[in-house]
């Protein structure tokens, strides 16, 4: 359902032809031609198509990733014998390609639950979900009675109450995304992982600060595209979190993590890869701070 639907109004008009809403037809074209895109004001009834479109994006970044790396490992199988040269540069130094910052595990779980909805590995009868109940139990909103209390108590206060403060709000998360061709795999291991789900503080504590003991920040190396959702509340939050995780991306990593160098694309063997990503910011409200990130 449409985020407005589900707040209790009307769902928004969508186009037949695309099956997009006017919002989200303005988007794609942003997001598809990899700009940097900032969204600030967001409403809470628009939460659910921005939510859509974002999921897609994240998507449809993986898959074509993947789709190229494995039809390039068939040419160059295909040629293994010949004297024939394959371009292929097609890869970074780790796996995760997409990072999406959210505040609270309650945007997360519906974060991913539409991703899993795009996501044709995940889809019965041939595809599969690895470790959903752990998700559902560690994220979901609870039974179906919590959630109508809780419905009947936020929206009392208003549309932006309930959107913030359904389900569960605790802010320490990181969940690692495989997407594979047959299924999808939740709670990864980062370097597993195509997509993170993380708020900043659950990435924080592993990225630390420079010089910290016992920092991880190699699996953010090869990041290609950050979603930053719901910049407003994040920065009612500890913004430093934000600013900490965001400056250990795209570094030169300490250890090979298994990289095959001969298929890295350019911008990384020039150590130029932090300025190909992509950054996706979304708000309620324009701030300097947004601005400034």
């Amino acid at each position: 359902r449409d985020g407005a639907e589900l707040l209790g109004g009307k769902p928004p008009a969508r186009a037949e032809a695309s099956g997009l809403t006017t919002l989200q037809r303005s988007l794609v074209p942003l997001l598809s031609e990899y700009v940097d895109v900032q969204l600030s004001n967001r409403t809470e009834a628009e939460a659910e198509q921005v939510r859509e479109v974002l999921a897609l994006h994240a998507v449809n970044h993986v898959t074509r990733s993947r789709e190229t790396i494995q039809a390039h490992n068939m040419k160059l199988k295909k040629n293994k014998d010949k004297d024939v040269d394959v371009p292929a540069k097609d890869q970074g130094f780790t796996r995760c390609k997409v990072v999406v910052l959210l505040p609270c595990k309650n945007s997360a779980w519906r974060f991913i639950k539409t991703l899993l909805a795009l996501t044709p590995s995940a889809q019965a009868p041939k595809g599969r979900v690895d470790s959903l109940r752990k998700l559902r139990e560690g994220f979901g909103p609870g039974t179906k009675d919590e959630r109508a209390s809780d419905r009947k108590r936020l929206l009392a206060v208003g549309q932006d109450h309930f959107e913030r403060f359904e389900g569960n709000t605790e802010d320490h998360f990181r969940v690692g995304i495989g997407m594979h061709s047959k299924y999808v795999r939740l709670f990864a291991p980062f370097y597993a992982s195509d997509i993170i789900v993380a708020s900043p503080l659950g990435l924080k504590m592993i990225v630390k600060s420079p010089g910290d003991k016992g920092r991880e920040t190699d699996f953010l190396t090869s990041v290609e595209v950050v979603i930053i959702d719901q910049m407003d509340y994040l920065q009612m939050q500890n913004v430093e979190h934000l600013e900490t995780v965001l400056a250990a991306m795209n570094h030169s990593p300490f250890k090979s993590r298994g990289a095959d160098f001969t298929r890295l694309r350019d911008p990384y063997l020039d150590n130029l890869h932090k300025f190909t990503r992509q950054t996706v910011m979304v708000s309620a409200v324009a701030t300097p701070e947004a601005n400034a990130a």
